[in-house]
């Protein structure tokens, strides 16, 4: 049999198949061939065969048209493949409560283009704030979806992105991930908490799964942490910044100080956001300090 894996426990991976949901564990000579990393993830697609009622072995996982990683914890050179085969990523912020932070939409959108992911930004909660910031994104050529779980502002806007697709959802704990999916589809009951006294919300979602939603599939995530920057260097991040112009003087220009940087011009000029370029450069530090550490 043909499946996806949906979901992924501590006793085993469950695959979505045409004869329905099988839990599955992985064949000896799979785990062989693909080493101590992760074997499979969620929404990867496998090849299966029955081992019981409702269970089943994978034999083999294919080829992945995509994927979002991470380093390994336990070896951070190693890769650890996240989600395979989504066709898009949202960032989801709240507009207030708790407050956005842009560097982490940055991070979350060069992770994306690292891995082959189209990306766009939920800003939820927007029935508190309006904030300005959201224009740096649309100049970027970034989608920007403005939504309220509360009053159900922007869902049908959202509902239109999320058809026939398989999006992961990430962002901080405590902006409306869970709340958003259950406005869309009501009946899913993800569980949800309220943002803490300390202005941070807390994690409602302890794995990633595959939930049908908005006339597509969405990956709900556990927090920002489930992900990484993983095959992106300080030396390309800024090839991760579609906005960022070509045309430097120097081929390898890294937009810092170089003479004729057409990005830092355009900055001045106020075509590329300021926003952007200063998580761009915040962005390569945090890649630069990786690199010396290993």
């Amino acid at each position: 049999m043909l499946g996806q894996v949906v979901r992924i426990r501590a006793n085993g991976l469950e695959v979505r198949t045409e004869e329905g949901v099988v839990r599955c564990s992985l064949r000896g000579r799979l785990k062989k061939e693909r080493g101590a990393g992760k074997l499979a993830t969620v929404g990867d697609e496998v090849e299966l065969e029955a081992s019981g009622a409702g269970e089943g072995r994978i034999g083999r996982v294919l080829p992945r048209r995509t994927k979002l990683s991470r380093p390994d914890p336990h070896n951070p050179r190693r890769e650890l493949v996240m989600v395979a085969n989504v066709d898009a990523l949202v960032v989801v912020v709240a507009a207030a409560d708790p407050p956005p932070d842009l560097l982490t939409i940055d991070k979350c959108t060069v992770m994306a283009s690292a891995g082959g992911v189209p990306s766009a930004v939920c800003v939820n909660k927007i029935d508190l704030e309006s904030p300005p910031w959201m224009t740096a994104y649309a100049k970027a050529g970034i989608q920007v979806m403005k939504t309220s779980a509360a009053t159900g502002a922007g869902l049908e806007d959202l509902r239109a992105f999320l058809a026939g697709k398989l999006t992961v959802f990430v962002g901080p704990s405590g902006v409306g991930k869970s709340t958003l999916l259950n406005a869309l589809k009501p009946g899913l009951a993800l569980k949800t908490r309220e943002v803490g006294g300390t202005g941070e919300g807390r994690h409602t979602t302890s794995w990633a799964e595959i939930v049908d939603v908005g006339g597509g599939r969405v990956i709900d995530t556990p927090g920002l942490e489930f992900f990484g920057l993983w095959g992106v260097t300080a030396a390309d991040v800024g090839e991760r910044f579609q906005e960022f112009p070509s045309g430097c003087k120097f081929r390898n220009c890294q937009h810092t100080n170089e003479p004729k940087c057409v990005v830092r011009d355009e900055v001045g000029r106020g075509v590329v956001a300021e926003s952007r370029y200063e998580n761009y450069l915040a962005i390569r530090r945090i890649l630069m300090e990786s690199a010396e550490m290993f």
